[in-house]
Formats: C-alpha cells, sequence, structure tokens
C-alpha cells in the first residue's frame, strides 16, 4: 500500500510538472514582443538601470555609456526617455566633469503629473563614492539638473581674526583643503579676493595636485590698513564638482 500511494505522488507529480510546462510555452507562443527602440552608441550604451513609466505610457531610463560626452569612445552615459513608439528623447547627456557612467535606476516622483515621467534619479554617476541626484524637468522634455556631491571642501568654512592692531600682521590661522575623490585632484589656484583682499596674505603647501584623499593646509594671516571691519574671501579653484570652496575671511583693524 505504501509503495502503491508513492507510486501515485510520483505520477501526480509528473503530470503537474507537464500541465505546467505546457501552459509555459502556450503563454510564451501567445505573447508577443516589440522592440521599442534600438541603442546605437552615440544615443546611449548598455543600458543597465531599471526602467519606469509614467501614467502616458512613456518610459525612462539611463544608459552607462553614449551621449556627447568625451569620458571613452563609448561617451559618459545619458538619462532618456522613450514614448510608446520608441522615439527617444535625452534628458541629459553627461559630460564627465557633471558626471557619467550612471548605472542606477530612475525613480518616480508620485507628486509629478501624468505625462511628467521621472522626476528624481539617484546613483553615483561621477564615481566617487558619493550618492548623487538628477532631478528631471516637470514636463519630461527639457533638460534635466544634475546635483554632484562635492569631491572636495574647506575646514574651517569661515576664519574671524577678530580685532588686530592696524600695521601688525595676526598670527597665521589655518584653513585645510581636502580632496575627498578617490583619485587625485588638480588645483588650479589659491587667492584671496574682495574689497579688502589686500590685507589678508596667505601661504599654502597645496601643489599643482592633491592625491586621493589627502589634505593640504593654507595659511592665512590679517593686517589691517585702516580701522574699521575688513572682509574678503580664499577662493580653492579645481577641477571637479563643487568647486571653487570658499572660506569667508573677516577682522576689525583697531
Amino acid at each position: 500500500m505504501a509503495s502503491t500511494a508513492h507510486s501515485r505522488w510520483i505520477w501526480r507529480t509528473i503530470l503537474a510538472l507537464v500541465f505546467l510546462l505546457s501552459s509555459a510555452l502556450v503563454l510564451a507562443q501567445v505573447q508577443k514582443f516589440k522592440v521599442l527602440h534600438t541603442f546605437h552608441g552615440n544615443d546611449g550604451a548598455s543600458p543597465e538601470g531599471v526602467l519606469v513609466r509614467d501614467g502616458a505610457g512613456n518610459i525612462y531610463g539611463t544608459t552607462v555609456g553614449g551621449g556627447t560626452g568625451k569620458c571613452s569612445k563609448f561617451g559618459c552615459g545619458t538619462v532618456f526617455k522613450l514614448n510608446k513608439v520608441g522615439k527617444q528623447v535625452w534628458l541629459h547627456s553627461f559630460e564627465g566633469g557633471n558626471g557619467y557612467d550612471p548605472v542606477a535606476g530612475l525613480l518616480r516622483d508620485a507628486a509629478a503629473p501624468v505625462g511628467a515621467g521621472v522626476s528624481l534619479a539617484a546613483g553615483d554617476f561621477n564615481n566617487d563614492g558619493r550618492t548623487d541626484l538628477v532631478v528631471g524637468s516637470a514636463d519630461g522634455v527639457t533638460n534635466a539638473v544634475v546635483f554632484l556631491q562635492t569631491v572636495a571642501g574647506v575646514s574651517p568654512t569661515s576664519i574671524a581674526f577678530g580685532n588686530q592692531p592696524v600695521g601688525k600682521k595676526s598670527p597665521p590661522r589655518t584653513v585645510t583643503f581636502t580632496n575627498d575623490k578617490a583619485f587625485s585632484l588638480k588645483i588650479n589656484h589659491i587667492r584671496i579676493v574682495g574689497n579688502n583682499s589686500n590685507e589678508f596674505q596667505q601661504t599654502n603647501n597645496c601643489g599643482p595636485t592633491l592625491p586621493a584623499g589627502g589634505s593640504c593646509q593654507i595659511k592665512v594671516t590679517f593686517q589691517p590698513n585702516t580701522r574699521g571691519p575688513a572682509a574678503a574671501d580664499i577662493v580653492v579653484r579645481y577641477d571637479g564638482t563643487g568647486g571653487p570652496q570658499t572660506a569667508p575671511l573677516s577682522g576689525t583693524g583697531t
């Protein structure tokens, strides 16, 4: 009896599997697929992220390559829109300095009107290990806005020297400039600008490039020419997002 029951269970399992396979084959034959768009390199390449669809049937996504950027022979990547018949519209083409190789999927803002499509994409678009954002336009047609996290920073973000006798140089105060990127950062210049820039002086050990994760020091002094408040900014200009970095300087001549 046990052997007979086991045999029945085996046959029932086999019949169930045959039924499921047959159903899957029938469904596969019934379903028809249409190619909406074929990427050719310049208009996009390697669409790896998740696609999203808006209420009007438009599809949005990103491509790792393609576009007008010159990061490599494959471009820097795009954010795109496809309508229901496969016509493509670029929402954004990355150029390298403003990001590249977007591999993340897209998200649709629930507050966006029907037809507006995607309003937000998140991912590491410039390969610096930080999460960046691309915000699409309300109409889903005009250019997107890219928000990339800064790759460098200054600390402290401002210096107040307080009261200082006219003609006497203050002790130096230090501003640290840090490269948060995973590769070296080119520094174009470090300057003091503003109406009272001649009353502040700086020296630094930063050099023309700053290695990945490295930092350098900028020594700033205040030597007022006249009595009263003085203000300026120290500016660090570099090749990368979020620049230039600035730190306001202030002091009062007494």
